[in-house]
């Protein structure tokens, strides 16, 4: 097992590479453009040391690049993609590297802990079988906060199995250290905090509630992650677009309808049958040395429930993506029914077998994932005299956009305007819209007082995010051919189907350098 992590390294950057990862933009992901921006962000700051208060630079940064979002999420993962960069370069390959990292360190995770608790096999299965799941692979081709969570997370949850057996404050402050980080990635891992009462209650241990050292772990989370959910409370939105946070009923029993079957659908029939003899194996059948059974499967089955009531009580949104948090557990589960089952005879054989079947009926690759285009345009732009450009697209096509952007600009430099924040106002989920602009005199005026020199009208999207501005300031530009000229239009991909000339890109004629008014452009950037 000496050199597994490589192995694991190996098979997700070879996955990634199959998927289309490294040739795709920031459209995996509505939210994926955010995470890179901010990571961005952070590492110029570091390079920085003369920037002056961190706010003021994120101020100053987020009116170029309007995709910055911490605040909105914990900062580690943010953190650790700009010290990253420091070694490896700012770049998409470089932060898919990352991801891809994180991935097999998770691999790793799970192998050691199949090897401690079952077999050499059993890791091998486990971590191998994770990595080649579709919800992994599509997790490991964005910049995204699920990879990093989960492995945390699972890390966490061993930690914690680890002091439930042993009683020592090394593990109780590793436990809180773990929770911690993951805390700080995601706010879905407050799930952990579910862990050590779930355990209580399944292995009847009520004397680990007497524990000053189980409290000497919760104080490490409240200490590190408490002032920062305290700090940014009015800046993380309470609830997902579609959801209303005022019927938690309504969303616990649509979350709890579609998380159960989303899990199942990740897994397929036949590691859910395996998951499911693993549980009744490890937890339920009753052992001649049930006392020492193992605190890991408690542990992780804890997990599991942990996640999934986190997952349904917060309205944070219902996607399949979240889900990937509790696969560890699950493939560790599976595993366990396997180790059972070759106790029958023909071990290596039904391994093998195994391994093969399931991986020719779930695995494929993540085609819906690859997207492009947009990096084109912004390669194209480069060098604009008056560099302020207007996006009019949905999430997806202005984070893109904005991506692309920052890659290749001498920050800060281009100001890449949302139509999204510039044309309405609105909370950022996108509630209590209302127009800026009352007609289309007002927005002519608004183009000419920034000024604006360039327009993308991006065509790719989907019809139901269709905004009436869009059309809107389509028609301006066209009505007015002695102000604009079509300058070019692109190809663009968006869930591995190309849309051939769907982005269009206007300039304005007279786009000679111009001083930009960035006191006007902060006003209208302000939300409501």
């Amino acid at each position: 097992m000496k050199f597994l992590p490589l192995l694991f390294l190996a098979d997700a950057l070879l996955l990634q590479w199959l998927g289309g990862a490294y040739a795709s933009g920031f459209g995996g992901h509505p939210d994926e453009a955010a995470h890179f921006v901010s990571s961005v962000m952070v590492h110029d700051f570091l390079i920085h040391p003369g920037a002056g208060h961190p706010m003021a630079f994120a101020q100053q940064f987020y009116l170029h690049y309007p995709k910055v979002a911490i605040g909105n999420w914990p900062p580690l993962l943010h953190g650790l993609l700009a010290l990253w960069y420091l070694v490896f370069g700012v770049s998409r390959a470089s932060a898919l590297v990352l991801m891809a990292v994180f991935a097999a360190l998770t691999a790793t995770l799970m192998a050691y802990a199949g090897r401690r608790l079952l077999s050499p096999s059993a890791g091998w299965f486990a971590g191998g079988v994770y990595l080649a799941l579709p919800l992994v692979q599509e997790s490991a081709t964005v910049v995204m906060t699920e990879h990093l969570v989960t492995l945390l997370i699972l890390a966490g949850t061993l930690a914690f199995a680890r002091f439930a057996r042993s009683r020592r404050s090394a593990d109780a402050l590793l436990f809180g250290v773990l929770a911690s980080a993951a805390i700080l990635t995601r706010g879905s891992a407050w799930a952990l905090a579910l862990v050590p009462p779930i355990v209580i209650v399944l292995t009847g241990d009520w004397r680990l509630l007497r524990n000053w050292r189980l409290w000497l772990a919760a104080l490490v989370v409240g200490v590190l992650c408490v002032p920062w959910y305290v700090a940014t409370r009015g800046m993380a939105p309470n609830a997902m677009v579609g959801i209303d946070p005022g019927a938690p009923a309504a969303f616990f029993r649509q979350a709890a309808a579609f998380f159960p079957l989303a899990a199942f659908h990740a897994i397929g029939l036949s590691l859910a049958l395996l998951a499911a003899l693993g549980v009744w194996r490890a937890l339920l059948k009753r052992q001649p040395d049930a006392g020492r059974r193992p605190a890991e499967w408690p542990a992780l089955a804890a997990m599991c429930i942990g996640v999934l009531l986190i997952q349904c009580l917060v309205p944070a949104g219902i996607e399949s993506r979240y889900m990937l948090q509790l696969l560890p557990a699950v493939l560790l589960f599976a595993a366990a029914g396997l180790e059972w089952l070759s106790t029958f005879g023909a071990r290596h054989v039904l391994w093998a077998v195994a391994s093969v079947v399931i991986l020719l009926t779930v695995f494929h690759l993540p085609d819906a994932m690859r997207n492009s285009g947009y990096d084109r345009v912004a390669g194209d732009l480069a060098g604009q005299a008056t560099p302020t450009l207007l996006l009019i697209s949905d999430a997806r096509g202005e984070g893109s956009m904005i991506a692309a952007v920052a890659l290749r600009d001498h920050r800060p430099h281009t100001l890449a305007l949302r139509g999204s924040k510039l044309l309405v106002s609105e909370d950022w989920l996108g509630r209590a819209s209302h127009p800026r602009f009352a007609d289309a005199p007002a927005m002519r005026a608004m183009l000419d007082a920034i000024p604006v020199n360039a327009v993308m009208i991006d065509h790719a999207i989907e019809p139901a995010q269709a905004r009436a501005y869009h059309q809107q300031i389509e028609q301006l530009i066209k009505s007015h051919p002695e102000d604009w000229r079509l300058f070019a239009s692109y190809d663009i991909t968006r869930y591995g189907r190309l849309q051939a000339r769907a982005v269009e890109v206007y300039l304005r004629r007279d786009h000679g350098a111009q001083a930009v008014n960035l006191a006007y452009v902060g006003r209208l950037m302000q939300r409501n």
